[in-house]
């Protein structure tokens, strides 16, 4: 079942040690205004637009945005969004904004310091047998300089704790075209598999890869003789995982195209990245959590698999997009009462 609700990820309302699995991709640093702004005093006709701020670009995790690439158009939910509000006061009216989203610090440091503060409450509600995917694209600062946002999150909640279990590239074919001459354009990102221990479930054989031709010669030379006998070849060194009949270990470079979304969401999951860590890292009936739920994909794959899901949203509207995208799943608002304290 999933379970849908409209709360800051600094204040997860679930009880502690509930959740086996954690699947999330916080806001980017410094990338766009997700539009959970509210003005106090000012204008109520002012529009708060910064005419020298950025325009709200299509996401690097979406090659596709709002009606099939275009962009938002006139009568679009989030149309006004598209040139980004000031960030602290109007200048044009004296407002002052409120808003709890995260991503639009000022500083790359306040950042980090309110990513590992949502970790925090991630440990807090995870087993200690639990895992957390996490993804986290990167972005430029002043200069034009790349912040290495990525691992500086990943150094960051290694420092809190958590346990850097691997890193994963997920290798875009269809990457964010770019009008850039200076540098490579960007093709990937990376998924952070963290854990609170040494000792934690995770199920390889669920998400094994089909092994490579080298293991059909191997049992056809084994099928004769019981042995391997061409002993210049590379696959007499591989080890035993690499000739499992289920298939070899996964590997760490997933190559997953982006997804196209007609929703005003400007930044989704492609389901296919989600599917390998929802079945590594979650049984059937286990409780999945994402505390950037967005349109919930990570929800929808966890229903496919038969898992109960969790999903934290700050922006209303963004819920509703959810629930029209995973009618048929019948998303519910959760019932707390068995899981708080």
């Amino acid at each position: 079942m999933i379970h849908l609700l409209n709360a800051n990820a600094l204040h997860i309302p679930l009880a502690a040690g509930t959740v086996q699995c954690v699947i999330t991709s916080p806001p980017y640093w410094g990338l766009r205004d997700y539009g959970t702004a509210e003005w106090v005093g000012g204008s109520g006709d002012c529009d708060h637009v910064d005419p020298q701020g950025p325009v709200n670009a299509p996401s690097d995790k979406s090659t596709l945005t709002t009606n099939n690439g275009q962009g938002p158009k006139a009568g679009d939910k989030y149309h006004s969004d598209k040139t980004a509000q000031y960030k602290h006061q109007c200048p044009k009216c004296g407002a002052i904004r409120k808003d709890a989203q995260l991503g639009l610090e000022a500083t790359p440091d306040e950042f980090l310091a309110n990513m590992v503060s949502v970790f925090r409450e991630v440990w807090r509600v995870l087993k200690d047998t639990g895992v957390l995917f996490v993804n986290m694209g990167d972005s430029y600062g002043d200069g034009k300089q790349l912040q290495g946002m990525p691992w500086r999150l990943a150094f960051a909640l290694q420092s809190d704790g958590w346990i850097l279990r691997s890193d994963i590239i997920w290798a875009k074919p269809n990457p964010m075209p770019e009008s850039v001459t200076d540098r490579p354009t960007k093709a990937h990102e990376y998924v952070f598999l963290l854990s609170k221990q040494g000792r934690y479930f995770y199920d390889a054989d669920a998400v094994r890869e089909p092994q490579v031709d080298e293991y059909k010669k191997y049992l056809a030379k084994r099928g004769t003789n019981g042995k391997y006998e061409d002993q210049n070849h590379k696959a007499n060194h591989l080890s035993r995982d690499s000739f499992n009949p289920k298939g070899r270990n996964r590997r760490t470079v997933w190559t997953v195209a982006t997804q196209p979304y007609s929703g005003s969401h400007f930044a989704t999951f492609p389901t296919a990245l989600v599917e390998p860590m929802i079945l590594a890292g979650s049984r059937p009936g286990d409780l999945v959590l994402d505390p950037f739920s967005g349109t919930a994909t990570v929800g929808e794959v966890s229903r496919k698999h038969h898992r109960r899901y969790v999903g934290l949203e700050l922006n209303p509207e963004y819920i509703e997009l959810a629930k029209e995208r995973t009618q048929h799943i019948q998303p519910t608002l959760l019932d707390f009462n068995s899981v708080m304290p």
